[in-house]
């Protein structure tokens, strides 16, 4: 079973633990327990962790068998999708379109996803007065979005904002 499939997989382990079953020749229901816990279960470490099960019976027999569960760490980065550069000129500016409104849509549109963490942290390094509509000249700005998911794995894209004023 995939341990993976969210930051606490603790509910797949836990379904895993519960299905060992135990049989006695006397006792119908003999008691069966396991030594682990599942709060010690990390996807970001990995590593080989062993379960083990005692079945005890009305007559106080033991028998115990283990498996191992092998963790493999999560140290997939995340994946950002990002919205293409995006140019601002003077059409874009005016009375009913702030250029900071259309901004902040664009820099929204992104997005990220990770193999094991359903919501990973997204920002952007982008200040809005970095903006200068009435700029002399034609320049760019570089927006960097970076992505970071709990077990740390991080990663980065850039896109850019050209801004032509009206001159």
């Amino acid at each position: 079973s995939d341990v993976c499939s969210s930051i606490y997989p603790g509910a797949t382990v836990s379904n895993w633990l519960e299905s060992a079953t135990a049989t006695d020749n006397c006792d119908t229901d003999p008691e069966l327990t396991y030594n682990f816990d599942v709060t010690t279960l990390n996807v970001c470490v990995g590593g080989t962790l062993t379960v083990t099960w005692t079945a005890t019976d009305a007559c106080n027999n033991t028998t115990q068998r283990g498996r191992s569960i092998t963790v493999i760490p999560d140290t997939e980065k995340p994946v950002i999708t990002a919205p293409d550069d995006i140019t601002l000129d003077c059409g874009d500016i005016s009375e009913t379109a702030d250029p900071s409104a259309q901004i902040t849509a664009w820099l929204g549109s992104a997005s990220a996803s990770d193999n094991c963490d359903t919501d990973p942290e997204l920002s952007y390094d982008f200040d809005m007065s970095q903006l200068n509509i009435c700029a002399p000249a034609t320049y760019t700005i570089t927006v960097t979005w970076t992505a970071n998911d709990a077990c740390n794995n991080t990663t980065s894209s850039s896109r850019t904002i050209t801004v032509v004023p009206d001159t």
